[in-house]
């Protein structure tokens, strides 16, 4: 099964990247090459997948014929019986049905632009792609449900949306930021997050978050989208669910993510120690960087920790998962730094036993991993 043999080659790109870092320790070139075979992979994962595979993979194909029958100026009507979903899904779907007569084009588009993002994002800002690429793959980013494979296609814009903020490309970022939006009527709000996250001074910023997002997901989560949902009748719909069902196994894995991440904030520069949250500096952009996913990985945990009660944040929390994309290969980048060979290689080995065998398993939603060997 291609699943399964997804693991084995990213373990070999793992070896043979710490090979290549010893004679190469600057090289992207390298990292660009081994990861792409595993990326590959992952785009077959959807590009190539009949309707019959996954919960909703008919529907969804269903759903893209009737869409690419339909004539531009049927999908320009406002006033149409029909479900009318973003603007861009649509166009998309119509045009490359009517080049290829066929719903597959869809998938391979999502397929390409997702992977392709990431490919992008992890080997431009990760300190161990390698092991970035096997956090993508079993919190499985991009699968199970074509409906959040489409939302991840907007996550994934909003990864080089961050990667073009980082670098102060500030109209590239725009662009992307537009075009996500047309994809996923749930990207504005990933985007502006990220956005603030990013540019905002992040030493006033940081205390405030940390506070608000642990008294707002206990307290006021349930009863403040009660009162939405009640005048947004469309989504109620997301305010039943079992906690014990969103939740899981995934609880020790948030306590995992946030204790490294607590790390990171204590380590974070290295070799500065006047360099602090109450400092006066501007922080590089690696430093920003490890600010900005030590912040990704808290709101990460905190809005999915609220879908415990609210279904829909689990939705929101996809934008902030490049905060754990990241997390991990800056833990292990700075335990090579500054351990002994033999605890990084040990830490190495207990991370990925931790993301193959808990991540995957980490939630009872069938997006993850664990699921399709089990379920389906």
């Amino acid at each position: 099964m291609i699943y399964l043999a997804i693991f084995p080659i990213i373990y070999l790109c793992e070896i043979a990247g710490a090979f290549c870092r010893e004679k190469y320790p600057n090289s992207k070139k390298t990292s660009y090459i081994l990861t792409f075979f595993p990326f590959f992979l992952m785009f077959l994962l959807i590009a190539l997948r009949g309707p019959e595979t996954g919960p909703d993979s008919q529907r969804y194909m269903a759903v893209s014929e009737e869409i690419g029958n339909l004539s531009f100026a049927d999908l320009a009507d406002p006033y149409s019986s029909r479900i009318v979903r973003e603007p861009g899904f649509e166009l998309i779907t119509k045009v490359l049905y009517m080049l290829t007569h066929s719903t597959q084009s869809l998938l391979i588009f999502m397929a390409s632009v997702t992977c392709l993002c990431y490919w992008i994002l992890i080997n431009e800002l990760s300190p161990d792609p390698y092991l970035s690429v096997l956090v993508f793959y079993c919190a499985s980013f991009f699968m199970f449900s074509l409906n959040i494979a489409r939302q991840v296609m907007s996550a994934a814009l909003c990864g080089i949306f961050y990667l073009l903020l980082i670098r102060r490309k500030y109209v590239s970022a725009l662009l992307i930021s537009i075009l996500g939006t047309l994809f996923h009527s749930s990207a504005p709000i990933g985007f502006i997050l990220i956005f603030m996250v990013t540019l905002l001074p992040i030493r006033k910023f940081m205390a405030a978050l940390f506070s608000a997002v642990a008294v707002l997901s206990v307290l006021f989560v349930r009863p403040i989208m009660e009162l939405v949902f009640s005048v947004i009748t469309k989504y109620q719909k997301y305010l039943n669910v079992d906690k014990h069902d969103s939740v899981g196994m995934v609880i020790i894995l948030w306590g995992i993510e946030l204790a490294i991440a607590m790390y990171l904030l204590y380590f974070a520069v290295d070799n500065h120690p006047e360099k602090s949250l109450n400092a006066t500096h501007t922080l590089n952009r690696m430093d920003r960087h490890i600010y900005c996913s030590i912040l990704f990985t808290v709101m990460y945990v905190a809005i999915t920790f609220c879908s415990s009660f609210v279904w829909l944040a689990l939705r929101i929390g996809f934008y902030f998962e490049i905060g754990v994309l990241f997390l991990f290969s800056m833990f292990t980048e700075r335990i090579r730094k500054h351990q002994s060979r033999l605890i990084y290689l040990l830490t190495v080995v207990l991370i990925n036993v931790l993301l193959t065998f808990w991540m995957s398993r980490s939630s009872a939603d069938p997006l993850y991993t664990y699921h399709f060997f089990f379920e389906y």
